[in-house]
């Protein structure tokens, strides 16, 4: 249970997928494409978004370059922080059921939490909009649509954790 709490948390702190398609592997989403929307790829990780970027965007190579590096660049801190944010979980977990928690460290670990979750948002917005800043305004433009439909599918599959999360809970 442990182990879902921290899988849950996560993914509602980043609102990009965490789970990986694995490239090539047919799905029902991108089986079921129309054949006018190619397959979106692996968008769960900045250089994925990248490459799905350059595709529907038509990048030249310059930029994307610059913004494959970025990608590397806040992948890494992304990677970082939620390793942080992993280790500050499993100490709040570990001092949740002591007969005396020591409410200090609580407090630091929530702290904590709060901090690195804050930063996380704020690295996938700066990502995107230092992208955005690379880009014409014929790109712009289709960039925006395509911000759009993934926030909706974020918050959709959001929406999705959170009711298993309810429903888990409901059973135990």
């Amino acid at each position: 249970m442990n182990g879902m709490r921290v899988w849950m948390v996560l993914l509602a702190l980043v609102a990009v997928p965490l789970m990986a398609q694995q490239k090539g592997k047919k799905t029902e989403k991108n089986a079921a494409a129309p054949a006018a929307e190619a397959p979106r790829g692996d968008t769960s990780t900045f250089g994925g978004m990248v490459d799905f970027y350059k595709g529907q965007l038509l990048l030249s190579p310059d930029v994307y370059q610059n913004m494959k590096d970025l990608a590397d660049k806040t992948q890494q801190e992304i990677d970082r922080d939620l390793e942080d944010l992993k280790r500050t979980l499993e100490i709040l977990d570990a001092e949740r059921p002591k007969d005396d928690p020591d409410m200090s460290l609580m407090k630091e670990m929530l702290q904590k939490r709060a901090k690195l979750s804050a930063n996380l948002e704020l690295l996938r917005f700066r990502f995107a909009f230092d992208c955005k800043a690379m880009l014409n305004p014929e790109q712009v433009q289709k960039w925006k649509e395509i911000r759009r439909r993934l926030e909706e599918r974020n918050k959709a599959q959001r929406e999705k954790a959170a009711e298993g999360a309810s429903k888990e809970k409901a059973k135990s």
